[in-house]
């Protein structure tokens, strides 16, 4: 089946692993368009994180906060936050528990951490310092903490109705969000609005937050630097996201 839509995470997936993005990779993705194909990027990152790379991709969906949030050609299309009860109530429990280290929360227009350290790339400077004792009183796209290991991050996420938790791969994080603020659901809630479906669709990923994606869509593609679990569900493998990966599938599969 004709592929009409591609959709990549950015961290370690298009991007580079210093989160730069290659000239090869933008052309291959504005020559998409030409071609019938519209392009989309899926990715844990906030509205703000993501704008440097969206403003030079200038891609149709934008599927932010790893499904919290899709914009389609600057419209919201799709829209999924944890309840300001549930968000206070998760963060009470990490600030009060002694082996919780740092928290980010993302809220509907701010990025809440409680660490002062510099940020490591200038797409996280929009962090503001707070004091995660006071209620935030607010509903949040994400909570990010450092929890030192899956399982108390899973035991605290099982005490509130529709919250999911994820460990990130080769990492003390993990994410508390909405269970229906993944990745796949959000694009599946799209698809119909683009008029095609999933086994038109082309993704590519490298963490288990991709994972739905690469198993679910037409083809699923991972980079070679992909944790194990992404390559076994990967229909193909291309090359690493610092050899151009992404870009080098596209130009053979879909550039002709």
């Amino acid at each position: 089946m004709k592929i009409k839509l591609i959709v990549c995470d950015l961290d370690r997936t298009l991007l580079k692993t210093d989160k730069s993005i290659s000239e090869r990779s933008v052309a291959a993705f504005e020559k998409c368009k030409p071609n019938g194909i519209m392009t989309a990027i899926a990715t844990a990152r906030s509205e703000w994180a993501s704008k440097r790379i969206c403003d030079i991709l200038k891609p149709d969906v934008c599927i932010l906060n790893s499904g919290g949030l899709v914009m389609y050609q600057g419209t919201e299309l799709y829209k999924r936050m944890l309840s300001a009860d549930t968000t206070d109530g998760i963060i009470t429990e990490l600030v009060n528990n002694p082996v919780v280290g740092d928290i980010a929360v993302a809220t509907q227009d701010r990025y809440l951490v409680s660490y002062t350290s510099p940020p490591d790339h200038p797409d996280y400077a929009n962090g503001i310092i707070y004091n995660f004792r006071k209620p935030l009183s607010v509903p949040t796209y994400k909570i990010t903490a450092e929890v030192f290991g899956s399982k108390l991050g899973h035991e605290i996420a099982a005490k509130y109705p529709n919250c999911s938790y994820v460990s990130y791969i080769g990492e003390l994080w993990g994410k508390f969000a909405h269970f229906e603020a993944e990745k796949m659901t959000a694009l599946e809630a799209v698809l119909p609005r683009l008029g095609i479906i999933a086994a038109q669709v082309a993704a590519f990923g490298d963490d288990m937050v991709d994972l739905e994606l690469i198993k679910r869509c037409g083809v699923g593609v991972a980079v070679e630097n992909a944790i194990p679990e992404i390559k076994e569900a990967a229909d193909e493998i291309t090359g690493s996201n610092d050899e151009n990966g992404v870009a080098d599938w596209i130009e053979k599969n879909l550039l002709f």
